[in-house]
């Protein structure tokens, strides 16, 4: 039973995997899940009339909100590796009337350091590139469709990360901020009901930039 917990738990929460003791040439892959929360929001012109009463404006967050990542990495050696992340971000709201959301996809290329504390703490540095693509804005209010197609980008990341090692087990856990800067989000296109429409200077160009925290657990195989 503890066995099947704890794969279900591993399955479940974002995982990284890889060897205990890494070394030259050593693969590993991983999934992470986090949340931007230092960045730029914008107002959409949206408002939703709670069940008391109460008027919620709709924001969005280009440089924020929930970031999701998928990656693999390799050991150039026991300290020193690369890494690379396709990652899904997006922010906005759902409501009954209508959605609201802003996605992006970045993928990035980054060269990671690892400092060993002790037995139980490590701690990284990472560096990196990335690529913006397909970013957009959507909103359906009342059936009515708004969408903003933007231009591709590209931009850096710069991160620290602390895991924690269990040497009795296979599992650790960790903790990663990072943060994400670039070029602005210029837009390309945009139609509203399918109709050519030119979008408020709000919403002309874009800042992505943010800090992210992101949480996993990790199990070593």
């Amino acid at each position: 039973m503890k066995n099947i917990f704890r794969t279900l738990f591993v399955l479940l929460i974002p995982v990284l995997v890889y060897t205990q003791y890494a070394t030259g040439g050593d693969l590993y892959f991983k999934g992470t899940v986090g949340y931007g929360f230092v960045n730029e929001k914008l107002f959409t012109g949206i408002d939703i009339t709670l069940n008391d009463g109460t008027i919620n404006d709709i924001y969005i967050s280009p440089g924020g909100g929930l970031n999701i990542e998928w990656g693999m990495g390799l050991h150039i050696s026991s300290t020193i590796k690369t890494e690379f992340d396709v990652t899904y971000q997006y922010s906005g709201d759902r409501f009954s009337n209508g959605t609201v959301l802003f996605r992006q996809f970045p993928v990035g290329v980054a060269l990671v350091k690892e400092f060993q504390r002790d037995d139980s703490y490590l701690l990284y540095g990472k560096l990196g590139v990335l690529a913006i693509f397909n970013p957009k804005y959507f909103d359906e209010l009342d059936g009515s469709i708004f969408r903003i197609n933007y231009h591709n980008s590209y931009g850096g990341q710069i991160g620290i990360g602390l895991m924690r090692r269990i040497e009795s087990e296979r599992v650790y856990y960790f903790v990663e901020g990072k943060y994400i800067f670039g070029k602005k989000l210029n837009w390309e296109s945009a139609t509203l009901d399918d109709v050519e429409n030119t979008p408020s200077s709000t919403f002309e160009s874009l800042n992505s930039n943010g800090i992210f925290i992101n949480i996993g657990l990790g199990y070593y195989y």
